[in-house]
């Protein structure tokens, strides 16, 4: 096996773990938010213990996305439900924007060879 397929492969697993992290901490937060949170907030019923829970399950899943974010893209897949994450709903997560130029740029690249692009 050569090296760069070794490669390739280590890369598809980090980033499949990190996913795997994503959704794990992902479900109980919308599930949290959309049957706790909201019906509470939408009430004024909001009471410490719900926005401690809020936050706690909030800080685990913003640490998850981030380490996703963060983590190299194996695939044009990949990298396209990163971008979705980034540009949903208005989110204002620039400051992931250098690390999805510079995966946008790589995975471009071979389409730019020989083309007016190059």
């Amino acid at each position: 096996m050569s090296g760069q397929l070794r490669h390739a492969e280590a890369e598809t697993g980090i980033f499949a773990t990190a996913l795997e992290h994503y959704l794990i901490a992902k479900a109980p937060k919308d599930a949290f938010e959309v049957g706790i949170w909201n019906p509470a907030h939408d009430a004024g019923i909001l009471t410490p213990e719900i926005e401690n829970e809020m936050e706690r399950l909030d800080e685990i899943f913003s640490a998850a996305e981030d380490r996703l974010l963060k983590t190299r893209s194996p695939d044009a897949a990949a990298f396209c439900f990163k971008y979705m994450i980034v540009n949903r709903e208005g989110r204002d997560l620039d400051a992931y924007d250098d690390i999805l130029l510079a995966e946008a740029r790589q995975f471009s690249a071979h389409l730019a060879k020989g083309s007016a692009l190059s």
